[in-house]
């Protein structure tokens, strides 16, 4: 993880879709950089379907290392860095 932890994560379900689509993570970094991204690509792993309808509603934690849901649901930040550079190739 290049000596980089997460310090804060926030989950925004604002703009989601009637299915699930659309709910963003904002991840804030030790560094000051933050960055942001769509979870849209976990639909099909059954704990990220639970928090993309709504039926689970917990807020995300960190532990320096990862962001995780209380249902078992986490992401590593190399795994969130892979999604980010999948969500760019798929937009460009």
């Amino acid at each position: 993880m290049a000596n980089v932890k997460i310090v804060k994560v926030w989950q925004d379900s604002a703009c989601v879709d009637k299915n699930g689509m659309g709910i963003t993570l904002v991840v804030d970094l030790d560094n000051g950089a933050y960055f942001v991204f769509y979870l849209d690509s976990k639909r099909g792993d059954p704990l990220f379907a639970d928090i993309l309808m709504g039926r689970y509603r917990d807020p995300p934690k960190t532990d320096g290392e990862r962001v995780y849901w209380g249902n078992g649901a986490s992401l590593s930040y190399d795994e969130m860095i892979t999604m980010l550079q999948m969500d760019k190739r798929e937009t460009v």
